[in-house]
């Protein structure tokens, strides 16, 4: 055999030897190395990291780093099936003149390489010596991936032997994660003048991936549309780019995120929380007592964090209840729609009416002066009670308006001042407290005009804080003004009287609407009688002030004060009384406490949808009622209305009337005297709803209508003469005559000469 022909079976030996140690060797036995070259020289297998969507097809190239010793190799690919389907496996450029040879081993791909002529791989850094070619399942997931394994991987050299040193580097593929949506970041609010770069705008946004995952991705903003401007208030909108995309994420539809900035002229402050910063001064009470507030400090905390004392009275307290012993009794405080408590103790106790508050029975306890009298007096505890003392159930309502029962105990005014020799010519009446409070009625409104007690003005009312909804007037009792020793506020139980803020002015209503309760000066002093004229309340004013106006157009009425100076109003053309609507129910005073309200209670007149005429009067303490105002309005397109004083009589009418004034001057004194109504005919209420009967001595029945004496302060009594009638049929001074052209007879108000009577023919 030639020497050449050795040379060559040599080399087929060799090649053969080095396949069967390919093939034969147990795949698993070449090892999964960290990704980087363990030593200088030692071979590297590298499978590729290759990245595409759903559907297409992808090239994983498998690379040898060598330095030309490796003539044979063999290995598997794992990978995830479920989104990789294997199509083939082709020779790489640094594998030209091998023999590649691939089979299924289990779930994996098996790839031989061999050179029948023994040559090595060419030696280098990442040769391409195979490309693996799979098809990406169409159904895969945005994001998803899987890692491309090299298994079993054997590496032969020209002598066959196995090239034990050798690192294994694993690929990776993967469907870049899509952003489908990004979350709208919230909108911001800052102060007009806040800078572009100070108004907060987000660095990252939250971006949706895919079907589910939520990455934070950061975000560049534009200049806002309409452009941001630090000192124009209003809304400015903001588009934001996604930037600095996270490995494996992508934006091909190229999401983007909007966000709101409202500039506003001042940074909106609400109230956050209350706090009891200082507690009441008194937190063990008797039954029967009222709630005291001495000392008690309420402190609100703003959005803003500042804080200040809040204005609390009784009536942001509740949960009080006296009427029976309790441990332990949580009061709850409110103000605005924020809350805080304290806990009180009501102890039970034996009702005294002896010593109030502060005083001894032989001290001065009360002073009366002014010279409105003509003998100053002072009286002791003990010479109070020792005078006969009246007790009445009062109805009660204060400017919140809160309606209230109150029972009380004590001496007749009238009695007090009669000792102090009051003047004829007295005028004012002041009441003032050991603490300075004070309070001025005139001798008219308290002592002249009568005053009731009515038990049925809650009716209608859901709560007792409904003050502003009219009770009746039925049933009502005349009652005295008095210096209360004893009484229970809230309650017409007289087992609970009390002597704790005697000694107290106590009055009635003079209407089932008046607010009296400001008047009940607590630990009174002194009472001062003055003959100073007083001083008249101005006139109600109106916005607008009349003329024409649109149909359905609203008339606000308004006044210096709009507290206790209470707006009478009536729409029908008619005089304004106190029995009359009233315009501002709740107090000037409370209007911040009870802000949600006002507008609803001390509402506007109307809507003005016909030619109207309101007229307006200013009535409260201490002062002569303002004048009238009128305030006449027109609605465009309407026909002014002649009132009944502006018809001129026809000649039948004259007639007519002369006839019936002969039947009147020609009556007997026997006839006039049977034409009077009996001494217990009933009293007409002024808000009477049904029309009231009355029957003369002689038999004549008269029909008083509904509303009849509804410009009245209280009930009234009606007087019936023959007389002489001077003109046509209208209210008169002293005397209102129900149609002379019908009835021959007067029909008057007994006590009443103020021309405010209006009849209405039966």
């Amino acid at each position: 055999m030639s020497y050449g022909r050795k040379i060559m079976l040599c080399k087929i030996w060799s090649m053969l030897l080095c396949i069967a140690i390919i093939v034969c060797t147990p795949l698993g036995r070449g090892l999964i190395q960290p990704a980087e070259v363990l030593a200088e020289g030692v071979p590297a297998l590298t499978a590729g990291t290759v990245t595409a969507a759903p559907g297409e097809v992808i090239n994983v190239p498998i690379n040898l780093t060598s330095s030309g010793e490796v003539v044979a190799l063999g290995f598997e690919l794992s990978y995830d099936h479920s989104l990789l389907t294997y199509k083939q496996t082709s020779l790489g450029s640094g594998a030209a003149g091998f023999t590649i040879f691939d089979y299924i081993s289990g779930n994996n791909e098996a790839v031989n390489l061999y050179n029948m002529n023994n040559t090595p791989f060419t030696g280098g850094t990442d040769s391409t010596i195979a490309t693996m070619q799979f098809t990406v399942s169409s159904a895969a997931s945005s994001g998803a991936s899987c890692v491309l394994g090299l298994n079993g991987v054997v590496l032969s050299d020209a002598l066959g032997n196995e090239i034990t040193a050798k690192t294994v580097n694993n690929g990776q593929f993967s469907i870049p994660g899509i952003v489908t949506g990004v979350a709208t970041p919230s909108a911001i609010n800052v102060v007009i003048g806040t800078a572009l770069a100070n108004i907060g705008l987000p660095g990252t946004v939250i971006a949706t991936i895919g079907d589910s995952s939520m990455r934070n991705i950061d975000v560049t903003w534009d200049g806002g549309t309409p452009a941001y401007s630090a000192t124009t208030a209003g809304a400015f909108t903001f588009k934001g780019s996604l930037a600095n995309l996270p490995t494996g994420v992508t934006n091909p539809n190229n999401v983007t995120v909007t966000m709101t900035v409202d500039v506003v002229v001042t940074a909106p402050v609400t109230l956050s929380s209350i706090a009891i910063t200082t507690p009441a001064t008194k937190l063990t009470y008797t039954v029967g007592d009222s709630l005291d507030l001495s000392g008690l400090v309420v402190t609100g905390t703003y959005s803003d964090n500042s804080t200040q004392v809040e204005t609390v009275s009784v009536n942001n307290v509740t949960g009080f209840d006296s009427s029976a012993a309790a441990a332990g009794q949580t009061l709850t405080i409110t103000v605005g729609d924020k809350t805080t408590s304290y806990i009180v103790e009501i102890k039970a106790s034996v009702i005294s009416q002896g010593t109030a508050t502060g005083t001894t029975t032989g001290e001065t306890f009360l002073t009366i002066s002014g010279d409105g009298v003509t003998t100053p007096v002072t009286f002791t505890q003990a010479q109070l009670e020792g005078m006969p003392q009246y007790q009445r159930t009062y109805s009660v309502v204060n400017t919140w308006p809160t309606k209230k029962f109150e029972v009380a105990k004590g001496v007749k005014l009238r009695d007090l001042l009669a000792q102090a020799g009051i003047k004829n010519d007295a005028q004012l009446i002041k009441f003032t407290s050991k603490d300075g409070y004070y309070l001025t009625l005139t001798v008219k409104e308290l002592l002249k005009d009568k005053r009731y007690y009515f038990p049925h003005f809650k009716e209608n009312l859901t709560a007792d804080g409904d003050g502003n909804i009219r009770g009746s007037s039925a049933g009502a009792e005349e009652v005295e003004p008095i210096i209360a020793l004893v009484r229970v506020e809230g309650s017409d139980n007289p087992a609970y009287m009390n002597a704790i803020d005697a000694p107290v002015p106590v009055y009635g209503q003079r209407t089932v609407t008046e607010q009296i309760n400001e008047g009940f000066v607590k630990y009174l002093a002194t009472i001062e009688v003055s003959t100073a004229t007083p001083a008249k309340w101005d006139s109600p004013q109106a916005n607008p002030a009349g003329g024409e106006v649109p149909v359905g157009a609203m008339v606000k009425l308004f006044n210096d004060h709009m507290d206790n100076d209470k707006i009478y109003y009536t729409t029908d053309g008619s005089t304004p009384t106190m029995n009359s609507q009233m315009y501002n129910w709740i107090a000037s005073r409370w209007w911040s406490a009870r802000a949600e309200d006002v507008d609803s209670i001390n509402k506007p007149i109307g809507p003005i949808e016909k030619n109207t005429t309101i007229k307006a009067i200013t009535i409260g303490p201490g002062k002569q009622d303002s004048k009238i105002a009128t305030f006449n309005y027109t609605i465009p397109g309407e026909t002014t209305v002649t009132t009944k004083e502006d018809v001129k009589l026809t000649d039948n009418q004259l007639a007519d009337n002369k006839t019936a004034l002969d039947k009147l001057s020609a009556a007997t004194p026997e006839q006039k005297q049977a034409a009077q109504l009996p001494p217990d005919v009933p009293v007409i209420m002024p808000e009477a709803a049904t029309p009231t009967t009355l029957t003369a001595k002689d038999g004549v029945q008269i029909v008083v209508p509904a509303g009849a004496v509804r410009n009245q302060t209280g009930p009234v009594k009606i007087t019936v003469a023959l007389g002489t009638v001077t003109a046509a049929p209208q209210a008169q001074s002293t005397a209102v005559v129900l149609d002379p052209l019908k009835y021959e007879r007067q029909f008057g108000v007994e006590g009443q000469a103020d021309g405010s009577i209006q009849f209405t023919e039966p």
